[in-house]
């Protein structure tokens, strides 16, 4: 039995039989089995090898297969569009998608109003936790943020003061514009005090 593993071993291909010097051919030459037969006990199995094709994607055996079959059975009958089934439904059946519609909005708006318990406006962040919403309010993120709308609604309304100033200041040299054109049209139509006299004053 030792011989049997002497010498380098032969590649099997499936276009040309086995060799006589290969393993497989001598061990099943002794259990009794005759080049060119069958095997089994009556010789009535195959004869060639079993053909294998190189699998090269990564699905597993038979997968592509399957899903090839799941895709044509869910393509194979168009789903229908609401409009389609409400054409076809009943009252009965209308009205209870009504009520389903009307329960369904009335318990998301519940929901989003219980929600906006836990909701932080400084950060603009939603919580569904009592835990996680306390835990933000302690955290240095909140408290930096806090202080940089603070900070920046400080900026803001120094700024807007400042443009107020501004604007005052513009329309007073504007009035006084505005009254010095009228005092030198007086004086030059020779009604009121002269634009000497009015200067020497000031």
């Amino acid at each position: 039995m030792d011989d049997l593993f002497e010498g380098e071993p032969e590649a099997s291909h499936l276009d040309r039989p086995l060799a006589s010097s290969n393993v497989g051919f001598q061990l099943l030459i002794k259990m009794g089995w005759k080049a060119g037969a069958g095997l089994g006990r009556e010789a009535q199995g195959r004869v060639e090898p079993v053909p294998f094709i190189e699998k090269k994607e990564t699905m597993g055996l038979g997968r592509m297969n399957m899903e090839l079959e799941m895709v044509s059975k869910v393509t194979e009958v168009r789903k229908l569009l609401k409009s389609e089934v409400a054409l076809g439904a009943s009252e009965e059946k209308l009205q209870k998608w009504k009520d389903e519609s009307e329960r369904k909005d009335v318990l998301q708006a519940q929901r989003k109003e219980a929600s906006r318990v836990f909701f932080c406006e400084v950060c603009n962040k939603q919580y569904n936790k009592v835990a996680e919403y306390d835990n933000h309010l302690s955290s240095y993120d909140h408290h930096h943020t806090k202080r940089l709308k603070d900070l920046r609604e400080r900026e803001l309304d120094r700024t807007h003061q400042d443009q107020m100033r501004r604007e005052k200041r513009k329309a007073a040299r504007e009035m006084e514009e505005i009254a010095r054109m009228a005092r030198d049209a007086q004086a030059r139509a020779g009604i009121g005090p002269s634009a000497a006299a009015v200067a020497a004053a000031a």
